[in-house]
């Protein structure tokens, strides 16, 4: 299991339940590891890293001054994405190990390239859900246009300020918000069913960090904790995680087969 902390990367070692630091120069802003197996993260000093388990070889590429990676993902055709802070989409170019600027543009001449991308999933073979402080973009691979923003409307979605997109396992979609909220998207229906998760019969939850699904319930990570979401009976459940902290807040969740990384 790989750690990413504000000091760094580190490996945990089941076998002698010890971390190992694999890399010292500063916070870890988002890692994945890839198809190849690969270990892909970046960094604020260092834009972004890969670290090739068989050699043991960290390799850096970077980025231009004050251009700051937010997330990364990889899609169905290994293509490696990077959401940034504030200038939009990149794809990395595995021939010139370099990133190349993706236009986010609409038919009627609408942009995005300003934009902060904080999440992003393959929603269907490409296309990409790119979660923005505006609202969702859905974003045309192969035709490289956008196709659709989603923002306050009916039947769309509750909060332009899209935090977390999770993909679950009958292809739909959970959209975090900012306020608090959930909305979810079915393939089948094509619009945004809101839900409100409350606490105690009124408490809001705060804002949505993180969603994951294990045993057919949802997993939030919260602004308030750890809540699980029952769909079918549409109720809800705090779990109090046992940990010593002076906050509640969860920022992220991790399904590692039937256990959970808080």
């Amino acid at each position: 299991t790989w750690i990413g902390t504000t000091q760094g990367l580190d490996l945990y070692q089941k076998n002698t339940d010890s971390f190992k630091r694999i890399y010292t120069n500063g916070a870890i802003i988002w890692l994945i590891q890839r198809a190849d197996n690969s270990i892909c993260f970046a960094s604020m000093r260092d834009g972004l890293l890969i670290y090739n388990l068989k050699s043991n070889k960290l390799s850096r590429y970077s980025l231009p001054a004050n251009d700051y990676i937010y997330t990364l993902f990889e899609d169905s055709e290994h293509t490696l994405w990077a959401g940034m802070w504030s200038s939009s989409l990149k794809k990395f170019n595995p021939i010139t190990k370099s990133f190349e600027q993706i236009p986010l543009k609409m038919k009627n001449g609408v942009s995005f390239d300003n934009e902060q991308i904080g999440y992003m999933v393959e929603y269907k073979p490409g296309f990409l859900m790119l979660a923005t402080r505006k609202g969702i973009v859905i974003y045309d691979v192969k035709n490289n246009f956008v196709t659709q923003q989603l923002n306050i409307k009916v039947g769309q979605l509750r909060d332009e300020k899209v935090i977390t997109l999770y993909k679950d396992n009958s292809e739909s979609i959970w959209v975090g918000s900012w306020n608090g909220g959930i909305d979810f998207y079915s393939k089948y229906s094509n619009y945004f069913d809101q839900i409100t998760p409350l606490i105690s019969g009124s408490e809001k939850i705060g804002c949505i960090n993180s969603v994951t699904e294990i045993g057919g319930l949802i997993w939030l990570g919260t602004d308030n904790g750890l809540i699980v979401y029952n769909r079918k009976s549409n109720s809800y459940q705090q779990i109090k995680t046992g940990l010593n902290t002076s906050s509640n807040e969860v920022k992220f969740i991790y399904r590692d087969n039937d256990k959970l990384w808080i």
